[in-house]
């Protein structure tokens, strides 16, 4: 939807999943202004993230975009598997709470991630921060993505 001329509003699809699924983190080291309070932040669920990047990445025009988003899911499934457990309680509350927006989620990953040739490893792949994954090459980091996405 263009708002003005040269200005355009992107509908800001799945956000009630990143809004209503949250937790509260407090950072209490020290903090760039003066304060003895701990700073405390709400942010969205690591399932709740997942979910919504997974749900909106399809929409993107920007395949930089997209392929930001389908790495910031890889990063944390394949950073964090500490929380795997906790993500995937929340992945079968969502299926049951969203059954539509679920099943589009699951085919939005399928789609992307069929094959270790597939359109979405390739993304990951091209998305890697300069240091991350250091030992491994492309080709390896495409096949340990795939593993992850599966």
């Amino acid at each position: 939807m263009q708002v003005q001329k040269g200005l355009h509003a992107e509908a800001l699809r799945y956000v009630s999943i990143i809004v209503e699924n949250t937790l509260k983190i407090t950072i209490d080291y020290a903090l760039p202004f003066d304060s003895n309070a701990p700073l405390v932040v709400q942010v969205p669920t690591p399932a709740a993230y997942i979910f919504q990047k997974g749900l909106a990445f399809t929409r993107r025009r920007d395949k930089q975009k997209m392929a930001k988003d389908l790495y910031y899911i890889f990063d944390i499934l394949a950073g964090l598997p500490q929380i795997r457990d906790d993500i995937e309680a929340g992945f079968a509350a969502f299926s049951k709470i969203h059954a539509k927006w679920f099943r589009t989620f699951i085919g939005n990953l399928r789609k992307y991630f069929k094959s270790v040739d597939s359109e979405g490893l390739l993304y990951v792949v091209e998305q890697r921060p300069v240091g991350e994954f250091p030992e491994l090459d492309d080709d390896q980091l495409r096949l340990f993505a795939f593993g992850t996405f599966e």
